[in-house]
């Protein structure tokens, strides 16, 4: 099942929420900078805020049964994975 992630950023944290293909939040899904330790988890709203993001950071967004996505961070966007 494909995931929508809306993003914003702002300095170097980036915010966003998960979604699965019918517009319903994921809750748990991890959100972690490729190549480095640094992630968090979705809410119960399938938000997330995740310092030390740089514009053009790729992040690795994997929930169990979705297949991993990668997404690059860009200011104000918003993508269907």
């Amino acid at each position: 099942l494909p995931l929508t992630v809306f993003r914003t950023y702002s300095k170097t944290t980036c915010t966003g929420i998960v979604k699965d293909a019918t517009g319903e939040t994921v809750i748990g899904a991890s959100v972690l900078i490729k190549g480095t330790s640094n992630g968090t988890v979705t809410d119960i709203d399938g938000n997330f805020s995740l310092k030390g993001v740089k514009k053009g950071t790729i992040l690795r967004i994997s929930y169990v049964g979705f297949e991993t996505k990668e997404v690059i961070t860009m200011a104000n966007l918003s993508k269907s994975l």
